[in-house]
């Protein structure tokens, strides 16, 4: 899917970065959680459009939202 792909890019893009600055890799958890706030901001981006919100769209980020937070392990 779409999605799955856009977070397998942003892991390889860290990596690389990673690889450059000779630094750890960030986690998946934090790459997911990157992804979630990135989604969240654009949901309410497209919720708060003007002159036409966009629901569909934001919908469409909250779908991918619930994905990448069930991917997040379970906080005890």
């Amino acid at each position: 899917s779409m999605l799955t792909q856009g977070i397998l890019t942003d892991l390889q893009y860290a990596e690389k970065t990673k690889a450059q600055a000779n630094q750890k890799a960030p986690s998946v958890i934090k790459m997911l959680q990157k992804g979630i706030k990135k989604r969240t901001d654009a949901a309410k981006v497209f919720r708060n459009a003007k002159p036409e919100p966009r629901p569909d769209l934001a919908e469409k980020e909250d779908k991918e939202i619930a994905l990448l937070q069930s991917l997040l392990p379970k906080e005890e």
